[in-house]
């Protein structure tokens, strides 16, 4: 067979099936964040040098004091990283969101130390997007000093990030680390193959880059690559099913043994297994899926043929369903369905992020008004963190949001502003429900403490 010519081949769309198999002892899940003191200072410290150096670029005619140096060869680079990101203003952001094609911005404040600790992850995105070639600007907004420009470009929480695409806003949806910010935002804005055209090339991207598959393809057929034990046995299976969709799926293996390699794309699927899990990305559409049946020949070859041909649900992540009930329930995504959309009540659904510094208050404030019409029976309070659940139905782009399903309407939610006060939803729902039940006594004691 010769071999193709070095451009790309012309197929109707590129799908990649990606097998993760555990071969040792189930691994930690990963923090969220730090709770310790010292190293909010430390981040807060870290967040002062960055800023400092945005100074630097905007002052570069004033004198620097002599003697004053990074005293780490880490913090250079973090340095150079930074110069690549591109300070926003209230003069300047509306230009550069409406003059570029891609834009990946991190709205920020200077007090909040998760941005601190987002700082540098966001920085090293950065410049390995532009030593890839990547069309993606990325910028960085102080919402705290250009309020205006935080306004218009809807940042609220810290950190915020956002993309851009033709002026048009997108949520953020990846992980945090620098390296899950590449591939996030490559996969949004492109294609997400590299084509490296030396050993000398490829040796020094290796160095650098520790999540991608990298292979030689003499003639663009479809390949598998393994190196755990465990794979062996499910090695001539794949290789069957591979070969009947060559040059339309491109199959990939992971070892979940290592984090650093499978770990963002289990993120992105919230799954965490001992068990071998086939999943299924559609680049042109950015949907996902699931094999949810065990890996063998017939399933899998039913899964890439429903792939190609359009007949798979897209897959959403979930957190596991919760039998504890409080006076706001919590709601996910394998719940969306049930507790929202298709129950008989009123529903009064909070939106949030656990990163979103402004969800909190909002989030006491439903408390207070599920509280307050506690008696009421045919109206629920619920609440659903969209950072680990997705639903079609649910198409958010800012938090906090609070959502009203009205019983008789559940496809046409009412937004409520999330400025409104304790005050202002009470009459909100006492406008837009009629109470089945009597309201709690603790109804008097709120109105007089408002």
């Amino acid at each position: 067979m010769p071999s193709a010519r070095p451009t790309s081949i012309l197929i109707p769309f590129i799908l990649a099936l990606l097998l993760f198999l555990s071969t040792t002892a189930p691994h930690h899940a990963m923090h969220d964040g730090h709770d310790d003191d010292d190293d909010d200072d430390a981040d807060m410290d870290g967040l002062e040098e960055l800023l400092a150096v945005d100074k630097e670029v905007e002052e570069e005619g004033e004198e620097q004091e002599e003697g004053q140096k990074w005293k780490s060869s880490e913090a250079e680079v973090l340095s150079r990283a930074q110069r690549i990101v591109l300070q926003l203003t209230n003069e300047n952001a509306r230009q550069v969101i409406d003059g570029n094609d891609y834009v990946l911005l991190l709205g920020f404040a200077p007090w909040c130390h998760r941005s601190a600790e987002m700082m540098p992850h966001f920085a090293g995105a950065a410049a390995a997007l532009k030593e890839m070639g990547s069309p993606v600007l990325l910028a960085k907004l102080d919402a705290e000093r250009y309020p205006k420009a935080a306004g218009m470009l809807g940042i609220k929480g810290f950190p915020t990030l956002q993309l851009f695409v033709n002026g048009s806003a997108q949520l953020y949806t990846g992980g945090f680390s620098g390296e899950e910010i590449v591939i996030w935002t490559r996969k949004k804005t492109g294609n997400p193959v590299i084509r490296l055209s030396s050993v000398t090339e490829a040796e020094k991207f290796l160095e650098k880059h520790r999540i991608f598959a990298i292979g030689l393809f003499e003639n663009f057929e479809v390949y598998i690559f393994a190196v755990a034990d465990d794979f062996k046995n499910l090695l001539v299976m794949l290789q069957d099913v591979a070969r009947k969709f060559k040059t339309k799926i491109m199959f990939v293996y992971a070892d979940t043994a290592d984090d650093d390699l499978a770990k963002p794309f289990l993120t992105l699927f919230g799954l965490d297994s001992e068990k071998p899990i086939v999943t299924a990305f559609d680049y042109t559409t950015g949907s996902k899926y699931l094999l949810e049946s065990e890996p063998t020949s017939s399933n899998l070859e039913e899964f890439c043929s429903g792939l190609l041909h359009g007949t798979l649900s897209p897959y959403y992540r979930s957190d596991p369903i919760s039998d504890t009930k409080g006076i706001v329930q919590a709601v996910v995504g394998r719940s969306f369905d049930a507790v929202v959309l298709n129950s008989p009540e009123n529903v009064l659904l909070e939106v949030y992020t656990p990163w979103c510094m402004t969800c909190e208050k909002m989030s006491k404030e439903i408390e207070k008004l599920a509280t307050h019409f506690k008696g009421v029976d045919n109206l629920l309070f619920a609440r659903i963190d969209a950072s680990s659940n997705e639903h079609p139905k649910l198409q958010i782009n800012d938090f906090p949001t609070v959502l009203f399903y009205p019983s008789g309407n559940k496809s046409n939610p009412i937004k409520v502003s999330a400025k409104s006060s304790l005050k202002d939803l009470i009459a909100f729902i006492n406008a837009n429900v009629k109470a089945k039940g009597k309201i709690s006594t603790s109804e008097q004691t709120v109105k007089d403490e408002l």
